[in-house]
Parts: structure tokens; C-alpha cells; sequence
């Protein structure tokens, strides 16, 4: 399913945390884990439900990844983003150089799929090891289209930063919550996502919380 080195090295990193997923209509979508790198996202060819992806439920013996999954990388992608180029066919999600860490998935009943992660790369003076949250939305086929709907918790730390973010789906509003360290909401930022800023509620307590309508 694609490769994650823990640095210019091909080591086994326990950062990348890889998950699948399954929408309404069967397809599996598998989410690459990641350590400070690009991530991916690949869908089974065909709904877990159909006879001939299944191989009419006999053992998978010889079956590689590209017979039953859209395509991912064939080369192991590396810690640093400037040492692994693009390859061809992949469907990248976010900033295709990547700096992501610790992504957490979650799919909607409307097989919208939601990523909140950490980005270490400082872009658009921005800092590094902030919080992101991307949206994929359903094209049809277990097709999906990507939008990176921007920062939403900045720190005030610039060297380094973790969250331990957990998301949870209740009908139309996602709920995420994170355990700072020396964190503060970047207004700024959260008023770019969509002018929904207002929607963000962060509790009074150690573990934060932000709520975001799904739209």
C-alpha cells in the first residue's frame, strides 16, 4: 500500500499509523500513516461487496495491492519531503511535499472523510507543527476530491508541538478535541476556513474542543 521510511533511511517508524475506511457503497479507502511526510489515499477498485474483488472469497494468493487498489506509491517515501519525489498515479492529499504527522480519519454517513493531522512545514507565515484538517468529498466510484480547509490551532511554541487530537461525528458537526501544550487558537487562521470561525467553540478545560459544522 506504499512505503513510509522513518528518515533517509528505510526503517520501521511506529508514527505511521496507516488506517482504512469503508463508505455506504462498500469502497475501502485506505489512509497512509505518516512521519513528517507526504500521505495518500488509495480506494479499492470495486465495492468490498463484489464477488470478483473478493476473488470469490478463495485465499489471495499472488494478489499485489494494484489488483485490488488504485494505485500508490512504488517507492518508499521518506521522512524528509525534499528527499522523495512525485510518482505518477498517486493521489497525495494536501501538500503534496507533505510534513504531516499522527493523521486522524473519520468518515461521515455522507462518505465525506476528515483528516485532522499535524503539519511541522512553516508555509504563508504560518508556523510549523500546527494542527490542519483536510475534507475529502465523494465523486462517485470511491473516487475522492481533497480540500485543505486550513490551520486550526497554531502554536505558540515554533519548535515543536503534538496534539494527541481525537475526532468524533455526531449528524452534521464534527467534534475535534486535542491536549495543548502552550497552544493558542490562531484566530486569524480559523477565520479563513470557510468564515466559519464563529462555529469553533474551544471548552474551558485541560482537553480543548472545536466544534465545525460539516459543509
Amino acid at each position: 500500500m506504499g512505503w513510509s521510511g522513518s528518515s533517509s533511511q528505510t526503517t520501521a517508524d511506529g508514527h505511521n499509523q496507516p488506517a482504512i475506511l469503508i463508505d455506504s457503497q462498500k469502497y475501502l479507502h485506505y489512509i497512509s500513516g505518516a512521519h513528517g511526510h507526504k500521505i495518500w489515499h488509495r480506494k479499492s477498485l470495486s465495492p468490498v461487496t463484489n464477488n470478483s474483488w473478493n476473488n470469490n472469497d478463495s485465499v489471495w494468493a499472488g494478489v499485489a495491492a494494484m489488483d485490488k487498489f488504485s494505485p500508490g506509491p512504488l517507492k518508499t517515501v521518506e521522512r524528509d519531503p525534499a528527499d522523495s519525489e512525485l510518482q505518477a498515479g498517486v493521489d497525495y492529499i494536501g501538500n503534496p511535499q507533505g510534513g504531516y504527522t499522527y493523521v486522524q480519519p473519520r468518515i461521515d454517513s455522507n462518505d465525506n472523510i476528515h483528516l485532522t493531522m499535524r503539519d511541522n512545514v512553516v508555509s504563508n507565515g504560518l508556523a510549523g507543527y500546527r494542527l490542519t484538517y483536510i475534507q475529502g468529498s465523494p465523486q462517485g466510484n470511491g473516487n475522492i476530491q481533497w480540500k485543505d480547509k486550513g490551520t486550526l490551532v497554531e502554536p505558540n511554541w515554533k519548535q515543536y508541538s503534538n496534539y494527541t487530537q481525537n475526532t468524533h461525528l455526531d449528524n452534521e458537526v464534527v467534534f475535534m478535541w486535542y491536549i495543548p501544550m502552550e497552544f493558542r487558537i490562531s484566530k486569524k487562521q480559523l477565520g479563513t476556513i470557510n468564515r466559519l470561525s464563529e462555529h469553533f467553540i474551544p471548552a474551558q478545560n485541560a482537553a480543548k474542543t472545536l466544534v465545525l459544522p460539516i459543509v
